[in-house]
């Protein structure tokens, strides 16, 4: 309170009260991408750790927002390069530069990743590997698998002994 002396010489006290409104203060958690940013605390982010945002909330107050950063590593799911199979090979087991990852197609096990070329039959075949989560990763391959060749042939018995006119077609089907 403050005492004031009036012109006319009375005294006059002038109470204030003053009512403290506390600072609204919301604590979050993020996380982002290795190589990714985020705006906090007016600074393009990369780096875990805490950041203060102070706002104006609606009130006319201070509006604080700690956040709590994190980072989290970027999967790779690269596929290795696979040359084509013939549809008799011994099934192979795909690599990746990532391992935990989801695999589908056909002639492959989601799981273990082994595509069977007799399971999948002659063609081209599309396999998919997917690491999911906030910074997964996909990757596809076409593998070809050829047909088992198959053999016909036509003879022609000679037409006297000696005369060299006897003939072999041969026909291959399939194979690469």
């Amino acid at each position: 309170s403050d005492l004031l002396t009036s012109s006319t010489g009375c005294d006059s006290v002038i109470i204030t009260n003053v009512l403290v409104i506390s600072p609204i203060v919301n604590s979050v958690s993020l996380s982002i991408c290795a190589g990714d940013s985020i705006l906090l605390e007016g600074v393009w982010q990369t780096s875990a750790g805490s950041y203060d945002d102070t706002t104006i909330a609606a009130n006319g107050c201070d509006s604080i927002i700690i956040t709590t950063l994190s980072i989290d590593s970027v999967f790779d799911a690269s596929i290795d390069f696979v040359t084509g199979l013939c549809q008799n090979n011994a099934p192979l087991t795909l690599t990746v530069t990532t391992t935990g990852g989801t695999w589908s197609g056909t002639g492959i096990d989601s799981t273990t990743g082994v595509f069977d070329p007799s399971v999948a039959g002659g063609g081209t075949h599309e396999i998919v590997y997917i690491i999911g989560g906030n910074c997964g990763s996909s990757d596809t391959v076409d593998i070809e698998v050829y047909v088992l060749p198959s053999l016909s042939f036509i003879t022609t018995d000679e037409s006297c002994e000696g005369e060299n006119d006897g003939a072999i077609d041969l026909t291959v089907v399939g194979g690469a």
